[in-house]
């Protein structure tokens, strides 16, 4: 078993608040959009989550920000989510909004900021959209919540798509929204000549070898986040103990796999890889971050900031006129 160090992160007290950089029209508030319904972020994006933990638990100059709820990807150049608007400037992804809103300079935070928002990010991504229990039963049926028809449809099959390319070194299992897939349970033999026992046989048969898929997949996973997580902790060690920004995008990260319809293995995965104290602590910096009083102002979004299906035809004219 291995023990990660105890230089983890020290509670939310001892964190540095952080003050904006760069100011552009004072009167005009930063407007950040991010995943998130009823107020609240969405465990469909753990930047999101990370950021609105941010700018409500951490950043000095709430008052100067709006959180806007939009689940609009259209409104950003890299088309993800959260992004930060601020007069005509427009910054995409967790570690350029918070270097931009932060004046804190380390060279080393900033790398395993970048880290964490690569390799770690990266397998939750794994988590959300190539885990077949937890796309199916969760990630697809998430966004008929967050988006309008036929957006909730298509999202996460892009998604999909790009966790793939992503993750192109980890096995997944094949679902129906992949254009390869087929249903070997009834490839090889036509409906017309099948038996009720001989369906029930294959069926039971094509369930056994998806159940060895997913335990080979799962293994393969999990020492992916064995090899990221212990050079992660490696490097925390030698930054300053106060909670920093880093931590809130890996915590969110660890929340996010938690919370998935397969969270067990992976809380059970980390109590007997890392120890119950460690998992203790994570858990308890998580208690201490996830649920911070909204200080910074929301307000809901505006038609042409929403999502709908006339706005994502304008936006997808756009890019070939």
């Amino acid at each position: 078993m291995v023990v990660l160090s105890e230089k983890l992160p020290e509670p939310i007290a001892n964190f540095i608040p952080l003050k904006r950089a760069h100011k552009a029209n004072s009167t005009m508030p930063v407007v950040v959009h991010l995943w998130g319904i009823d107020g609240k972020p969405s465990v469909i994006s753990p930047e999101s989550l990370a950021l609105y933990w941010f700018l409500n638990g951490f950043y000095v100059e709430q008052e100067k920000v709006v959180i806007v709820f939009s689940n609009n990807t259209d409104l950003s150049p890299n088309a993800e989510l959260p992004l930060l608007i601020d007069g005509e400037v427009k910054v995409c992804s967790y570690p350029d909004i918070v270097g931009y809103l932060s004046s804190k300079d380390d060279l080393l935070e900033t790398a395993l900021l970048q880290f964490t928002a690569t390799r770690i990010s990266t397998l939750t991504q794994y988590q959300l959209y190539l885990n077949k229990h937890n796309y199916e039963s969760f990630t697809r049926k998430i966004f008929s919540h967050l988006l309008y028809w036929p957006l909730w449809y298509n999202t996460p099959l892009h998604y999909r798509r790009v966790a793939r390319e992503k993750c192109a070194s980890l096995a997944y299992i094949k679902n129906e929204d992949d254009e390869e897939y087929t249903d070997e349970g009834l490839a090889n033999t036509s409906d017309l000549v099948q038996s009720k026992v001989l369906r029930i046989a294959q069926a039971q048969k094509s369930r056994q070898k998806e159940l060895l898929e997913q335990a080979k997949c799962n293994l393969q996973y999990l020492n992916k986040l064995d090899d990221a997580l212990e050079k992660w902790n490696k490097v925390r060690t030698e930054l300053d103990e106060s909670i920093n920004a880093t931590d809130l995008l890996l915590l969110a990260n660890i929340h996010v796999q938690l919370e998935l319809p397969d969270g067990d293995h992976i809380r059970k995965h980390l109590k007997d890889k890392f120890g119950d104290a460690f998992y203790q602590r994570i858990n308890s910096q998580l208690s201490s971050v996830a649920e911070p009083t909204p200080n910074v102002k929301q307000r809901p979004p505006t038609f042409q900031e929403s999502g709908n299906a006339l706005m994502s035809l304008y936006y997808f004219t756009r890019r070939f006129v």
